[in-house]
Parts: C-alpha cells; structure tokens; sequence
C-alpha cells in the first residue's frame, strides 16, 4: 500500500518542483503541470478510497449502507461523468444502456467506487488502442451492469482467485501496471452486501467481461 502511495506522491512533488522552480514556464506547460498534477490527485483520492473500504472490511465489519432507490441510467450518467480525462478524449466507454429500467435500492457512494473500480481495470488491461463497453439491462429480477473491454484477458485459473485480496494476474501482464488487488474483492464485497453478485467471462487474449447484478427494488 505504502509503495502505491508514493508513486503519485513523487509525481506531484515533481510537478510541484517545475512550477516552483526559478526558471519561468509558459502558460502552455504550466496548464500541463497543472493537469498531471490533479491526475496524480486523483489517483491518491482513488487508493484512499480503496484503502478505506479494505481497512473496514479487514476489521470484519460489515459495510453498512445508506441506501435509497436510484434509477441505473442516473447513476451510469453521474458515473461516467467522475471519470479522467483520458476517457473523454478517447470517447469512452461506450455505453449500451436499456430504456425504461427498473429502480435499484443501492448505497450510491459504495456502488459507485465499485463500478469505478470495474472501469479502471478495463483500461488498465486494455491494449493501447482501447474498446471498453459500458452495459446495464434488466432481466426478470435484477439489473446487471456489464464492463466489456477486449483487452489482454485473464486466464481460467486465474479467474478463480481474480476476487481475493491482493490477488494478481500473471506479472507478465500486470508488472507494468499499479495496483494492488483490492478493487475486485472490493466490488465482490459491495456486491454481495447489495444482495447481489460479481462474474466475469473472460480469456487470454480476448478481452474481459465484468458483470455486477443487483436485485431491482
């Protein structure tokens, strides 16, 4: 945790440095420092999420929810609408979001992080050039919210442990990669404590496909 830290720590202090320095900048490059600086920012506001959710977790409490009913299209719009930059500038994800969903009764903080957290892994392990799809539909009783990418995909054997704590796929694909395998124990965890559930489809190679279903209100 400590070494996930440090590296958007050291960013910013680097950042931080060039503005500060004695040679003068531009307005272009200090609009440029300013811009690494908040996603560094943003980066240490994500680990501490996360950080904070396994601590209470690991103390074996329970996560107890504020909830209330909430339309999915709502919450995916508000969603997507906390993302980085990168992801408007590459104009993702796409979403595929059915009309006239049914209302879901949810604690939205604790869901949100969790569907972040899906996203966030969709482009960490995406390739280069990313397509990462972003789904809720409605079955019988439930909604499901689907994050699709055709990344580098996880192995079967892998797929069985992918939702413990500090669980890491092959290092080949993950060295270049922060993270410390919380986020999917924590969407499990989120999951279950809405009465529903986390799967995934996936294999090596092509792409991955989350699903977190809820039980409709």
């Amino acid at each position: 945790m400590a070494h996930e830290l440090r590296t958007p720590l050291a960013g910013q202090s680097l950042v931080l440095e060039s503005l500060l320095g004695a040679e003068p900048v531009s307005e272009a490059k200090r609009n440029e420092y300013l811009k690494l600086a908040f996603a560094e920012n943003q980066r240490l506001s994500h680990l501490a999420e996360q950080f904070l959710t396994f601590s209470r977790l690991d103390r074996g409490k329970s996560l107890q929810l504020q909830k209330h009913e909430v339309n999915p299209a709502e919450l995916v719009t508000d969603l997507v609408s906390l993302l980085p930059e990168k992801w408007k500038s590459a104009n993702l994800p796409k979403l595929n979001i059915s009309p006239n969903l049914p209302l879901v009764s949810i604690d939205q903080s604790l869901l949100t992080t969790a569907l972040l957290n899906l996203l966030d892994n969709a482009w960490k392990y995406s390739h280069e050039i990313k397509n990462i799809t972003f789904s809720v539909v409605a079955t019988h009783h439930s909604v499901q919210f689907s994050v699709k990418d055709k990344g580098v995909g996880i192995s079967s054997s892998d797929q069985k442990r992918i939702f413990q704590r500090f669980f890491r796929v092959d290092q080949l694909l993950t060295r270049r990669r922060d993270g410390i395998g919380l986020g999917l124990s924590i969407v499990q965890s989120v999951a279950q404590a809405h009465g529903g559930s986390v799967c995934v489809q996936s294999e090596v190679g092509g792409g991955s496909t989350f699903t977190l279903e809820l039980p409709v209100s």
